[in-house]
């Protein structure tokens, strides 16, 4: 039997868990960011559809992060230390937004709106901080166009499955202005992909195998742009804007991945030279192989029992 290629496989498993990460946690930064839009009533209700899972869809992100650091060690180094600003800035982010969650709730009126603010301030630190990260993850950690472009693309991919969310799970004027948070979204960014390409052309180079999941990607941006239409206008029809935002969002992961394969720091190292010692994954294998199923059984389970639509506008 053939060995298997340890380093990729653990590649794998920490691009599956970053996707299932931007999607959950995803739609629930998406609606702390669109709260700002919302007036109280609204903002109760926005909050109170995402209360049962937001803390919960956190530990995709640690998941992740922990592969980075237990099975490439030589790697985690350079990849923390060239983004310690963005990274610190990310847990303070996720520090201060869980506060603001929580005590919003239990504040005075008075204090209200500084704890509103809160949550979409941190919401929106984080959506940016891991856009910034991922695009200097992607250019081998140089500051390019790139960067900047992953920086606004992730607050809006962010907005855009947070209103799709909205869409799914809110009724009534909420539910109508979530269709219009979306598709206000949606359009920011295809003209932010435009004006890039627009700034970038003539330098681009587009690796082998990658025109697929380009031409998957504006498909499903197009199919998007009529599916929210419909659904708009069709409530039997809410669920589809957020299918295919879970498809666009494995596109792009799995673009990234294949951009950036064999090297865990693009240009720099790759997998097998940042990975640590064959004896030492198998042993981590052996625990992801549990702690995988187990995670995404309770993800299951979590949105089997609270699925449907939300009818109170109090998640207390």
């Amino acid at each position: 039997m053939p060995d298997l290629p340890l380093p990729a496989v653990f590649g794998f498993l920490t691009a599956l868990s970053l996707l299932i990460y931007i999607v959950l946690d995803g739609y629930d930064l998406g609606v702390g960011i669109l709260s700002v839009f919302a007036d109280e009533r609204e903002r109760n209700a926005m909050i109170a559809s995402v209360a049962p899972f937001w803390d919960a869809n956190e530990t995709w992100l640690i998941l992740a992060g922990g592969l980075v650091l237990t099975a490439f060690p030589l790697a985690q180094g350079i990849i923390f230390g060239a983004l310690y600003v963005p990274t610190a800035i990310l847990l303070v982010a996720i520090l201060f937004r869980g506060v603001a969650f929580d005590f919003r709730s239990k504040a005075q009126e008075k204090n209200k709106p500084f704890w509103n603010v809160s949550l979409f301030a941190g919401s929106l630190a984080m959506a940016a901080a891991q856009g910034y990260m991922l695009g200097m993850f992607v250019t081998g950690f140089q500051t390019t166009w790139f960067v900047t472009l992953s920086t606004v693309m992730a607050v809006l991919a962010y907005c855009l499955v947070g209103a799709a969310w909205l869409l799914m799970k809110t009724e009534g004027e909420l539910r109508r202005r979530a269709a219009t948070w979306g598709i206000g979204a949606l359009r920011l960014a295809i003209v932010a992909v435009l004006a890039w390409v627009a700034v970038a052309y003539g330098k681009l180079v587009v690796r082998e195998g990658l025109m697929p999941f380009i031409y998957a990607g504006g498909a499903l941006a197009v199919l998007l742009v009529f599916a929210w239409r419909h659904a708009a206008r069709r409530r039997g029809a809410s669920w589809l804007p957020f299918a295919l935002c879970i498809l666009l969002f494995a596109d792009v992961v799995a673009a990234v991945a294949l951009y950036c394969y064999p090297y865990i720091i693009y240009g720099q190292m790759t997998l097998a030279e940042g990975a640590a010692s064959e004896e030492a994954l198998l042993i981590l294998l052996a625990g992801a192989l549990i702690a995988l199923p187990l995670a995404i059984l309770y993800s299951v389970v979590a949105y089997r029992i609270f699925h449907g639509r939300h009818q109170s506008s109090s998640y207390e």
